[in-house]
């Protein structure tokens, strides 16, 4: 949970410079390609939205996969304390069979914060190799002239525009999202009530009787 404030901050920076970077790129791809540019804007704001809603999935599947891997954590311990007894009445298969199911809930979980993760950088990877498919395509049906030197800075743009948008703004939204629920996790530990020992209670007990 700690961890998680690191992540935050390096993502942070970026995610201020990203609304500037992304619009002064859009201007300078306005400049070079036109209306048909702005198609591949369109685009990347429709992946990211998506990738916002991938994000906020992501962090209310990481408060149930901390929820439950807290149980499993919980059952260990008591199973540790009382491993005696267990063995004493040959309990092993039961609470096996209960941690064995204990355990495939919470990686039934994980494994859907996997796919989420897996069509997050999948966002990433292809996004602007899809934006500049389709502002080329738009050039080709509405008949406009392509100039390989168009072609070329268009394909800067929307690499470091696509970059800025689904990248830096998608994924540190998804590290402040995970950041809030790490940061509830803690102020819920911290706010438990202090564990007295049961012996410093008995030598309070003797000295305020004497």
């Amino acid at each position: 949970d700690v961890a998680r404030f690191e992540f935050v901050s390096f993502m942070l920076m970026p995610m201020i410079s990203a609304p500037f970077m992304s619009i002064i790129l859009t201007y300078f791809t306005y400049k070079v390609g036109g209306l048909a540019s702005l198609v591949g804007v369109g685009i990347l704001l429709i992946i990211l939205i998506i990738q916002f809603i991938n994000a906020n999935m992501t962090a209310n599947y990481r408060i149930r996969v901390a929820r439950q891997t807290d149980e499993r954590v919980r059952l260990m311990d008591e199973i540790v304390l009382g491993i005696q007894v267990i063995k004493l009445y040959a309990w092993e298969k039961p609470f096996q069979i209960f941690i064995d199911y204990t355990r495939k809930l919470e990686l039934n979980i994980l494994r859907k914060v996997s796919y989420l993760r897996a069509a997050f950088m999948f966002f990433i990877v292809f996004s602007s190799r899809v934006t500049i498919f389709c502002v080329l395509l738009t050039f080709v049906l509405c008949d406009l002239q392509l100039e390989a030197t168009s072609i070329f800075v268009l394909m800067v743009y929307f690499s470091q525009l696509a970059g800025s948008i689904t990248a830096f703004v998608t994924r540190g939204f998804a590290e402040i999202a995970e950041c809030m629920v790490s940061i509830r996790r803690i102020q819920t530990f911290l706010l438990q009530e202090e564990y007295v020992p049961l012996n410093n209670s008995d030598k309070d007990m003797k000295t305020s009787g004497v």
